[in-house]
């Protein structure tokens, strides 16, 4: 591993961590920026962030479709479609952009899902989606423990 004459950490081969890893300041990709960035009409600087823990592993998708006359069907991206478990289950969450007596979901497949209003509405409004999948091929289990300060995983419910 070595830093360029930019700054730029580079890396020849793999890296390996088998505990802690401390990284101050920003991370940077050919001289630009790209993770513990804020620009405010000044030099970029490092901001601190928090990141949720999720359960298990997903995938996420989102985006904006439109309701018409109370109902849509939004089709799963191909690429998004391409890289999930087509046999298991994904959550939905919707968010209206205006009023309505409600909405909710049905039809989920492998392609996609619809969208109806309640009480057999008829509104014609914008709404935001947000999909969590399960991933293809992963089957990593639900919140396994990890012993600290060894490498090896312990069984589900071993502690």
């Amino acid at each position: 591993m070595y830093v360029d004459f930019i700054g730029n950490v580079n890396s020849s081969g793999g890296f390996t961590a088998n505990g802690d890893i401390d990284i101050g300041g920003q991370y940077l990709q050919n001289g630009t920026c790209v993770v513990g960035c804020a620009i405010n009409g000044r030099p970029a600087r490092a901001v601190r962030r928090y990141v949720p823990t999720v359960s298990m592993p997903t995938v996420e998708d989102f985006g904006e479709a439109r309701l018409v006359n109370g109902q849509a069907h939004v089709a799963l991206g191909a690429d998004f479609a391409n890289v999930v478990d087509r046999y298991a289950a994904y959550l939905v969450f919707i968010t209206p952009e205006g009023d309505s007596n409600g909405v909710y979901v049905v039809n989920k497949t492998s392609s996609g899902f619809d969208v109806r209003e309640n009480c057999d509405g008829h509104s014609t409004l914008s709404f935001q989606y947000r999909i969590v999948a399960k991933p293809y091929g992963e089957r990593g289990t639900r919140l396994p423990l990890v012993l600290v300060g060894r490498s090896a995983q312990t069984r589900p419910g071993e502690l």
